[in-house]
């Protein structure tokens, strides 16, 4: 996002921007310190998982540049705590797209249910983020929906969060 973005979301009033890094959470805090608001952020974190996908297309691996790490994500949710302009409200991830198999989702889920755990942060969204297959060629079996909603309501029972699915409403 370019600071042109950030400060037009903040003038925009959006529910929250998602970071996808520490140099994004500075620069939304350094636009937010000059506009004198407190801006809803969130983290995204690289969940190190493998979606079992095409590598072309992954996103939650660690050697995947797209969020931060678990050791860099308890670092910046002390930072947004102590912050005067960030109000942290959200964890994202995002594991990839075109995921036809239950398992990494829940993988996943069981990711973010430790990094909570350690946190010891409430979070008020968790954005969850990993693109549904769709079996073109008829060869893999489909997404087993129940499973995943199974999983979804196991994690939910431990953590009273409210799970945004992609695209995620007015999320940046």
């Amino acid at each position: 996002k370019t600071s042109r973005e950030i400060s037009f979301a903040i003038e925009k009033k959006i529910l929250l921007i998602n970071a996808e890094s520490k140099s994004e959470i500075l620069e939304i805090e350094r636009i937010a310190k000059i506009k004198r608001k407190k801006v809803n952020i969130g983290i995204r974190l690289n969940p190190n998982t493998d979606a079992k996908t095409l590598s072309q297309i992954s996103t939650g691996k660690k050697e995947n540049k797209f969020g931060v790490s678990e050791k860099t994500f308890f670092n910046l949710v002390n930072y947004a705590k102590n912050s005067k302009f960030l109000n942290l409200k959200c964890l994202s991830v995002h594991i990839g797209s075109q995921i036809l198999n239950h398992k990494p989702y829940e993988k996943m889920l069981k990711v973010i249910k430790k990094v909570i755990d350690k946190t010891k942060f409430k979070f008020e969204y968790i954005d969850l983020g990993g693109g549904m297959g769709v079996d073109y060629e008829k060869v893999n079996k489909k997404l087993n929906l129940k499973k995943y909603a199974s999983s979804i309501k196991r994690f939910l029972k431990n953590n009273k969060s409210q799970i945004i699915f992609e695209p995620g409403r007015t999320i940046i």
